[in-house]
């Protein structure tokens, strides 16, 4: 799980969603913060977290305030070396899954998680599974959601998905075979063993994991969501 220098309210509303995710799956999550570049109290908060969680705090010195390009090659070596840090150390955890979730993401809802482990348990092939991700609109606008364009996602046939309006009708096949996911996404520890994310962050990591015959999977009903379209409108969460 990663924080870079995020303002403080996503914070607290990341440990609020972390605490509903862990009361579905039944258990207690061992976190992992990358957390440097901050302007505000960020680190204060965490470590005042660190209280009553289950929180590891690692330093990065990087700023991606000076990265110009959210498409550079600069930008996605940065993320790279940062996502690095938490994975090496997740790799320690004792655990048989590890949760990729970027600091400004929603969860929305309740058992997101359970259901992405439900379906690793279910196929084991599995390595690497992923909610859709979306930025949802408020009315009046027509559209309900469109797909987040982020850095990591490739279908299996090599194409990549633009920001295109998401429909209900849209969500089938639920699960859908992928090249590569990013931004959020969970991983099964023990296929992490010998991959990394090199220079070229999730598509890297990713073309990793299918060289050792293992699947990427994408879940359509499962949603998590950035906020960007309600900061633009002026409403804060």
């Amino acid at each position: 799980m990663l924080w870079h220098g995020v303002e403080i309210n996503q914070v607290h509303r990341y440990f609020r969603q972390i605490k509903e995710q862990e009361t579905s799956y039944g258990q207690e999550f061992s976190i992992i913060a990358v957390e440097g570049g901050s302007v505000d109290n960020t680190r204060e908060t965490l470590v005042n977290y660190q209280n009553n969680k289950n929180l590891t705090i690692l330093d990065d010195d990087v700023n991606f305030v000076e990265v110009k390009s959210v498409a550079s090659k600069e930008r996605f070596e940065s993320l790279a070396r940062v996502a690095n840090i938490g994975l090496n150390a997740a790799k320690k955890v004792d655990a048989e899954y590890i949760l990729w979730l970027e600091s400004d993401l929603i969860i929305d809802k309740f058992n997101v998680i359970d259901q992405l482990v439900s379906k690793m348990e279910e196929e084991k092939d599995i390595a690497a599974i992923s909610p859709l991700i979306t930025m949802k609109f408020l009315p009046p606008s027509p559209q309900k959601y469109i797909f987040y364009d982020t850095w990591g996602y490739v279908f299996s046939d090599g194409s990549s998905w633009g920001n295109i309006s998401i429909q209900d009708t849209d969500r089938n096949p639920r699960y859908r075979e992928m090249l590569s996911v990013g931004s959020c996404c969970l991983m099964r520890s023990k296929d992490m063993d010998d991959v990394d994310f090199g220079t070229g962050c999730f598509r890297e990591l990713c073309e990793k994991i299918k060289l050792k015959g293992k699947r990427i999977v994408l879940d359509m009903r499962s949603d998590v969501y950035h906020p960007s379209d309600f900061y633009i409108q002026g409403r804060r969460i």
